[in-house]
């Protein structure tokens, strides 16, 4: 068996070979009623610049996975701050506080599908201070949402990009990267990971934008409590 043969042998059982979690029970993952978030996985530099262009994109989309996150727990702690409770209050608890210090005397208006919360009379200053961050959170973690929106389709363009750099790596692409062929098992591996990275953004986008809308559906119910009174 000659040496490029092996090696070729050996890239397709390791590019080829399914995630360990592939044949995961539907049945489990109906039966979750929220996700939790996962971390960002590791992405590799496999040192082919045709594929690193691609896996950096993933990268992005994880940062800005990321960058939602800290919105959103930058707005669940501005709301409690600002009304001096425990940092670990429940949002729920913090907005029943801020309606009890307010003693009904909060305006609700609409701004598009969220409410915007302004003082009806002379409030206290921490219930003024605190209705200034729930409008601060509200929009923070709306602008997290829009800057989701589009994150769906990217990712399955790019799954679309790594799933074809099965069939792309062999020696000669080795040669056009200025690679040496023994590095050819390396790459693979790291390969096959960033693919299995890349399929996985798909599940951590879902949960992220699940964590934005209960704050949001959190905030609409405090605003339709108000609105009803």
């Amino acid at each position: 068996m000659t040496l490029n043969r092996a090696l070729l042998m050996l890239l397709a059982g390791l590019l080829l070979a399914p995630a360990a979690d592939a044949k995961k029970d539907k049945s489990e993952s109906a039966e979750e009623t929220s996700l939790e978030v996962p971390d960002a996985p590791t992405i590799e530099d496999t040192g082919v610049p045709a594929f690193d262009e691609v896996f950096a994109e993933v990268r992005g989309i994880h940062d800005s996975l990321d960058e939602a996150r800290t919105r959103l727990s930058a707005a669940n702690s501005g709301v409690i701050m600002a009304l001096k409770l425990p940092a670990d209050t429940p949002l729920p608890d913090a907005l029943s506080e801020l309606k009890s210090k307010a003693a009904g005397n909060i305006n609700i208006s609409m701004s598009g599908a969220v409410p915007e919360l302004s003082p009806a009379d002379a409030v206290p200053e921490d219930v003024s201070t605190a209705i200034d961050a729930v409008n601060t959170a509200i929009q923070e973690v709306a602008q997290a949402q829009d800057a989701l929106a589009a994150l769906p389709d990217q990712t399955a363009a790019l799954i679309e990009k790594v799933t074809a750099f099965r069939t792309q790596l062999n020696p000669t692409l080795m040669v056009e990267s200025g690679l040496e062929r023994s590095e050819m098992p390396r790459i693979a591996s790291a390969t096959k990971k960033n693919v299995e990275a890349t399929v996985a953004t798909q599940a951590r986008i879902v949960a992220v934008g699940e964590e934005l809308a209960r704050f949001m559906d959190t905030m609409k119910d405090f605003g339709a409590g108000l609105a009803s009174e």
